[in-house]
């Protein structure tokens, strides 16, 4: 059985190693809407001070009418798409902790099962020792 429970050991800190792989990916992909959110955001505010400047002219104003439903719509794409990243990561480092916590559980069972071995292997010897302590003092009274 402990043969067993160490390739379940391996495969779970496989799973873990995975898991973790999983997470760093999802924190990536995150960054990547956050920068997109940013810089859509950025070409707004951009856009609107251009056409609001006293510089520029009904053309500007017009240029800014025209490509507002554009510039709404990429705020709104990458602020979905932000959203959609942060629930990855965490389900992502849900999945993670469970991994750990699996990897976990089988290592104290490792261990307990060693220290029932161990448990064993005294009492074994203190019977033994007890044995010959026996034989001692049998031998003793023969005497």
């Amino acid at each position: 059985m402990a043969r067993s429970l160490d390739i379940i050991a391996g495969l779970r800190r496989r799973a873990v190693d995975a898991a973790h792989q999983d997470l760093v990916a999802c924190l990536l992909r995150a960054d990547l809407a956050a920068a997109s959110l940013r810089e859509a955001t950025a070409a707004l505010v951009r856009e609107r001070e251009v056409a609001s400047s006293l510089l520029g002219g009904d053309e500007a104003v017009e240029a800014f009418a025209s490509w507002l439903p554009r510039g709404l719509h990429a705020v709104e794409a990458a602020g979905a798409a932000q959203a959609d990243a942060q629930a990855a990561v965490a389900r992502a480092r849900a999945q993670l902790a469970a991994a750990r916590a699996a990897a976990e559980a089988i290592l104290q069972l490792l261990a307990q099962q060693a220290a029932d071995r161990a448990a064993l292997r005294q009492r074994g010897e203190q019977a033994e020792l007890d044995e010959i302590a026996g034989r001692s003092r049998r031998a003793l009274d023969i005497s």
